[in-house]
């Protein structure tokens, strides 16, 4: 066992798991057939709002063509504490588990909008998300891996596994950055996160349907990044 590694992974989910909110942006790359001639890798702006105990957001926007001038459909997830729902390509929003929501616990529907965001989270729903839930903790993938660390840079902690790479902030003890490091399936992929802000100032107004229906309408999402978008070209 690497003693740094498990103390470092010890420190990052007891900080993780206790915060009140959480907010953080950055970019995903998605690197299809890394390997190959037609490789392809579209960039991901997301971002994630959590306030505590329950209150969950996850937007994301999605290139769905290589073309450089291609739109960009942006998708929200989220938890306003007591129902989920998810937006779709058509600007849509739908119930989590639909008419059977109400069949279904709190911690149910949340477990599902983490399952929902992952396919366009990078590793972010693996590794982060569940540690901000009490219930979801134990499931982060992060204490799943074993870690070996490397120390050669001071201002980093640079943890990896058999799959993953981990790239955190030794001053501030917060994730900087993950990578998939196995290119299993033709697929790699790296998030990047530009701001983490810990215990931030959120208001519950953000995970209100009406105002994140209206931001989908307008084509709001995620707007107040847009030099960061400019960047994914």
């Amino acid at each position: 066992m690497d003693l740094v590694a498990h103390r470092v992974v010890k420190d990052l989910v007891l900080k993780y798991s206790n915060l009140k909110s959480y907010q953080d942006c950055g970019i995903v790359e998605i690197a299809f057939n890394p390997d190959a001639e037609t490789k392809w890798t579209p960039k991901l702006l997301f971002r994630t709002l959590f306030k505590s105990p329950d209150n969950f957001r996850f937007e994301t926007r999605l290139r769905v063509s290589q073309h450089v001038n291609a739109d960009d459909i942006p998708m929200v997830v989220w938890f306003d504490g007591k129902a989920g729902y998810s937006s779709d390509p058509e600007k849509k929003v739908k119930k989590i588990f639909g008419p059977l929501s109400v069949m279904h616990t709190p911690e149910s529907i949340i477990g599902e909008c983490l399952s929902v965001c992952f396919p366009f989270s990078g590793s972010i729903s693996r590794f982060v998300h569940p540690l901000l839930f009490q219930h979801l903790k134990g499931r982060s993938g992060i204490e799943q891996q074993i870690w070996e660390s490397d120390l050669s840079d001071p201002k980093i902690y640079r943890l990896h596994s058999s799959d993953y790479w981990l790239s955190i902030s030794r001053e501030l003890l917060q994730i900087e950055e993950i990578s998939d490091s196995s290119s299993k399936k033709g697929l790699w992929k790296r998030t990047r996160f530009t701001s983490v802000i810990l215990d931030a100032d959120i208001d519950v107004g953000a995970f209100e349907r009406k105002e994140i229906e209206a931001e989908i309408e307008g084509n709001q999402i995620l707007a107040d990044l847009k030099s960061e978008m400019a960047k994914r070209t």
